[in-house]
């Protein structure tokens, strides 16, 4: 019984761990504009809202449209707002993206995927 309960905290301090390490990659490739850190974690097909814009994209259109995205709106600054869970286990991140041209609301929703957490969602809306 002991051992099945380290077990279940351990592989649950991994996968939080695993989550949290991602989201700080993110966080750290919003600061700088990085999209290949960001590629890393998009799923195969994900949707991404920017300003009133709404599409469902595969992995390379999703690099090609935020690569576009922060050509014009190049990455000044980053801050976290709010992180939380969904009962269904999806993590979500808030924050707020500073660039030269303005500022954006961010939002991004990250699902565990096999062994690892994937981005499914992605919103930029100004500010």
């Amino acid at each position: 019984m002991f051992k099945k309960l380290l077990i279940l905290i351990l592989l649950g301090t991994f996968a939080l761990n695993t989550s949290y390490s991602q989201n700080s990659v993110i966080t750290n490739a919003l600061n700088t504009g990085n999209i290949a850190s960001i590629s890393a974690y998009i799923d195969v097909h994900v949707s991404i809202t920017i300003l009133d814009n709404e599409n469902t994209y595969t992995k390379q259109q999703a690099e090609m449209i935020l690569k576009d995205f922060f050509t014009k709106h190049p990455s000044k600054s980053y801050a976290t707002v709010h992180e939380g869970t969904s009962p269904e286990g999806s993590k979500f991140t808030v924050g707020n993206l500073v660039t030269a041209t303005g500022n954006f609301r961010t939002f991004f929703l990250i699902k565990q995927k096999s062994s690892s957490f994937i981005i499914q969602e992605i919103r930029f809306e100004a500010q």
